[in-house]
């Protein structure tokens, strides 16, 4: 059994030649992990999604933010349109919990190392692919995307994604001032506050 929830979990960035066989079985993997993300304390979540191991933690990482890719790209159709919800809601699950101090899915599928402390610190390449915090920046980067009525809704949430990431609030742990220096980092150099502010002036 552990050994086939790693399977299942490639199958969520699964694209067929065909667009219902991609949407279903895309659809059912990611039904599967949700249900054994929320229905096991998190560290046996990880544990079990993630086969306990470093590589393990990238290919899911690897697998969602491929999926929030493709489905962000047709978010214009309902089941694509959900899974990005879907995705969005999952990470803002842990960040919002009083216990996103410590290592949650969220930070694996946001690309955050896994037990990594000091100076070292630094997010992992994901085989080539960008992450979800890339990902999720770069729709907050299209005006098209977010202008769309279908998918207009995904603006708050990915805004509020950013604040809970950056918040100073109640630090008192390393890796998490770590965790918000490097999300700050990121968006400096990419002028992300002062693009937004020009946006909306």
């Amino acid at each position: 059994r552990d050994e086939a929830v790693p399977t299942i979990v490639q199958y969520i960035s699964y694209e067929a030649l065909s667009a219902g066989v991609d949407e279903e079985l895309a659809s059912s993997a990611m039904a599967l992990f949700v249900y054994i993300n929320r229905s096991l304390p998190m560290q046996d979540s990880l544990r079990l999604l993630c086969s306990d191991s470093i590589d393990g933690a990238k290919s899911l990482a690897a697998s969602i933010s491929q999926r929030l890719d493709v489905s962000s790209k047709r978010a214009q159709l309902l089941s694509h349109h959900e899974m990005v919800d879907l995705i969005l809601d999952l990470i803002l699950r842990d960040l919002r919990a009083e216990s996103a101090r410590e290592m949650n899915m969220s930070h694996v599928l946001l690309g955050f190392p896994v037990g990594s402390l000091g100076d070292e610190w630094e997010p992992t390449n994901i085989r080539g692919t960008r992450d979800c915090l890339s990902l999720i920046l770069d729709l907050l980067s299209d005006a098209g995307f977010l202008q769309e009525e279908k998918t207009l809704g995904f603006m708050s949430k990915c805004y509020e994604l950013i604040y809970r990431l950056t918040t100073t609030k109640n630090i008192d742990q390393t890796v998490t001032a770590q965790r918000v220096l490097y999300v700050a980092g990121k968006l400096r150099s990419m002028s992300f506050w002062r693009n937004h502010l020009l946006r909306f002036l």
